[in-house]
């Protein structure tokens, strides 16, 4: 189905695409009756595989009720494919905010714990998110500060019914998630990892915000395995936080530090804040995001979810060092 903006879907009128990527693409849209703004996923077609996905990711993210996790308040049909009804945020992904700020090691750790407290409420629940990345990190101004949200758990492992693996959605022995990101046995099969794969993604997101690159460099998946099992680079990473960053991107799983709020404690070990320390409205973090919002004269500059999807673990691996400016400190 063709979506044009002004179009009426149900109660939701079209405002104007997001984004798009190869399996949906995300519109701002106005509940006609509420009278307040959303974002609107659609998929492409009706793949049934990728409507199942989509199927879990709005039931995981409508079963988790956490500050750091971006809700589904609803899934509809449209023309046929299946729509996800979530927040409009008026704010960038990590993603894009990485590739034009780099925040000082306060701003760091206070948004990345906020990001493992996100994950680890997932964990409680028995869901493993499988495809972290700052992509699918959405960061908005809310309750008088900034707040990272995890989003687009369309590649989530979880138990019970409305999790089973026997629908297709993920093969035993097959690769899920994304190239650099992705934890070594996730890449060899999806199907069998546990909440230590997500602990992975987690140490390279942490490397990446405190040095600005990624701790493995490849240009194909045989040499990312190979990376993976000669160690990272944690060169540029703060002497207290090598140890940290080791034990999260173990290549053996049964070496990985494997709790979240293990990982939350040793964070407040090697970089001590005060418990409820925030990103206010004033900081660097924040100051960026605004930037970044007039830089790229949009609506709204992020794809509200991410779009791939687990597409991208089918994309060459580019081993981009991205260019920064200094961050600031906390108010």
């Amino acid at each position: 189905m063709q979506l044009s903006a002004g179009q009426q879907i149900r109660h939701y009128t079209l405002n104007y695409r997001l984004g798009q990527g190869g399996m949906a693409e995300v519109w701002a849209a106005t509940n006609s009756i509420l009278g307040v703004q959303v974002a609107l996923k659609v998929l492409f077609g009706g793949n049934p595989i990728l409507q199942q996905r989509l199927i879990r990711e709005g039931r995981a993210q409508a079963a988790l009720d956490h500050e750091n996790i971006l809700p589904v308040r609803d899934v509809i049909d449209v023309g046929g494919s299946l729509g996800l009804i979530l927040p409009l945020i008026q704010g960038p992904s990590l993603d894009k905010l990485l590739q034009h700020y780099r925040p000082s090691t306060d701003e760091t750790v206070a948004l990345f714990r906020a990001i493992v407290e996100g994950v680890g409420h997932a964990h409680q629940h028995g869901l493993i998110h499988r495809d972290l990345k700052p992509g699918n990190i959405l960061l908005e101004e809310r309750w008088g500060r900034v707040v990272p949200r995890v989003a687009d758990f369309g590649l989530v492992k979880g138990s019970g019914p409305s999790f089973s693996e026997n629908e297709g959605v993920t093969r035993t022995n097959s690769m899920m998630g994304t190239l650099h990101y992705a934890a070594p046995e996730q890449l060899l099969d999806a199907s069998t990892v546990d909440h230590r794969a997500d602990l992975f993604s987690l140490g390279v997101i942490l490397v990446e915000m405190l040095t600005g690159r990624r701790p493995f460099q490849a240009s194909s998946l045989r040499e990312l395995l190979a990376a993976y099992k000669t160690g990272p680079d944690l060169s540029g990473v703060p002497e207290a936080f090598q140890e940290l960053c080791l034990s999260l991107l173990a290549d053996d799983a049964n070496h990985r530090l494997s709790d979240s709020a293990i990982l939350t404690k040793q964070l407040g070990i090697v970089h001590r804040l005060p418990p409820r320390q925030v990103l206010g409205l004033v900081s660097g973090v924040a100051k960026a995001m605004r930037e970044i919002s007039i830089v790229h004269n949009a609506p709204n500059p992020s794809l509200i979810p991410s779009l791939s999807g687990g597409d991208d673990a089918q994309s060459p691996i580019a081993s981009s060092k991205l260019r920064y400016r200094r961050g600031g400190g906390l108010h």
